[in-house]
């Protein structure tokens, strides 16, 4: 079993953050520590990439290297708010601030050869029915805004 990501990141930082500052990471120091940085690296990285194939790994690598990754500010599962006005009909949704955002969830983001879309299924006071539209990621900020649980909570008790 590997150790927590969080565990082996400290550890790791403990050591290169040392009050020693970067004498204790040269090889001629004396600090209890410096025998053990390679370790506490490793352990790092083991954590990090606990159950990735290595083929993934390297292809990953690559396409960091090539600049061609881009790491978005949502996820599947993530709650969102999304304005009314580009849904339609809005009539019987569960809204916020006034009706002017539906709030939904990401279901899927899928790549195009063109873009990448996200699939977001409205919330509706009538459970079996469940619309759901796709919008580009181009509309994080503009149409589509991240919604944390807290903010998700306020925003209900306000509105």
């Amino acid at each position: 079993m590997h150790r927590p990501i969080d565990e082996a990141r400290a550890e790791y930082v403990d050591c290169l953050n040392c009050k020693r500052g970067y004498d204790c990471l040269s090889m001629s120091s004396d600090c209890p520590k410096q025998s053990n940085i390679e370790h506490y690296h490793f352990e790092y990285l083991r954590a990090i990439t606990a159950n990735t194939p290595p083929d993934v790994l390297e292809t990953l690598c690559a396409a960091w290297a090539d600049g061609r990754v881009v790491v978005l500010p949502v996820k599947v599962g993530d709650t969102v708010k999304v304005r009314s006005d580009t849904w339609g009909n809005v009539w019987n949704y569960k809204t916020v601030e006034s009706g002017n955002f539906l709030i939904g969830e990401i279901v899927s983001i899928t790549k195009t050869k063109k873009q990448t879309l996200m699939k977001i299924q409205a919330a509706h006071n009538v459970s079996w029915k469940r619309p759901r539209k796709r919008y580009s990621v181009n509309a994080l900020g503009i149409t589509v805004f991240p919604l944390t649980a807290s903010a998700l909570q306020e925003e209900q008790k306000n509105g």
